[in-house]
């Protein structure tokens, strides 16, 4: 575990700031920065006195005092050490390195050598980037098995969860760490192609987002109404004979179409209503 400060001072007035004192817990430590600034806002949007200037996680993101901005996907560990101070920033203006921190130099291969693995230790061992794994393993030795997630996480205001495993919801980062991995394989160093390392509201809100079912502006009278509603209650087991016999008999009672699609909404929705009662 390390010790570190999150400051927060980006409005004018001083009251909106916070600073908090900490001890990162190693799990927090290999986990992404998003991780870190979702605690830091929900901190923030707990207390009462910076109630007039709520957060949104996702606008956010780390900046090392005096050192460069942390990627949200990069891994915590990797950039920082204990008693470090961070900064929560809305903004990369005035940035005193890259997004990420430069890559080191890459030696000239030759005939006689081969190009040096990408950031291994000195032990040669590099992370697994596999989605959830993080251990350390030989890329030169013989594969050795990972149990991961075949998909990104997601965070989204204090939920956390696997896209892969939808059932297994955390709202700590202790839990959603130790949601066991769904795949099996063996580690490895290459990214997933073409995925993204987390999602966030902004994906949800895309592929969440209503779609429509009637035909987008085609506009429906009572008579498309009625046999898209038959279609549905046929679907679950309704006769469809008994359907035209009651609408039938309402258009009479209801003075038409238009009177029994009103009657039928009025009707169902309070059937509704009582088992949500």
């Amino acid at each position: 575990m390390s010790k570190v400060t999150i400051i927060y001072d980006e409005p004018q007035d001083e009251d909106l700031h916070m600073t908090i004192k900490m001890t990162m817990p190693k799990k927090l430590l290999d986990g992404p920065a998003e991780a870190v600034v979702r605690f830091a806002v929900d901190h923030y949007n707990k207390q009462t006195k910076y109630s007039a200037n709520p957060l949104d996680a996702s606008s956010f993101h780390l900046k090392l005092a005096g050192g460069h901005h942390i990627d949200n996907a990069g891994i915590v560990a990797d950039h920082f050490r204990g008693g470090d101070e961070l900064h929560l920033m809305s903004t990369y203006e005035g940035a005193t390195a890259q997004v990420r921190p430069p890559p080191a130099p890459k030696p000239e291969p030759t005939p006689a050598s081969a190009p040096a693995k990408k950031g291994p230790r000195a032990d040669g061992k590099v992370r697994c980037r596999n989605f959830g794994c993080n251990k350390f393993f030989d890329p030169s030795g013989p594969p050795e098995e990972c149990v991961y997630h075949k998909a990104a996480p997601i965070f989204h205001e204090t939920a956390k969860w696997w896209s892969c495993c939808p059932h297994a919801k955390s709202y700590d980062f202790e839990g959603f760490q130790a949601t066991p991995g769904c795949e099996k394989g063996f580690h490895s160093d290459a990214e997933p192609e073409g995925k993204k390392r987390f999602l966030g509201g902004t994906d949800l809100r895309e592929e969440n987002a209503p779609k429509r079912i009637d035909g987008g502006d085609e506009v429906l009278d009572g008579r498309k109404k009625l046999d898209r509603l038959k279609t549905g209650l046929v679907a679950i087991g309704i006769p469809e004979d008994q359907f035209e016999r009651v609408w039938g008999r309402l258009a009479a009672r209801c003075g038409g179409i238009d009177g029994v699609v009103e009657k039928l909404q009025k009707d169902m929705g309070a059937l509704l209503q009582e088992y949500l009662d």
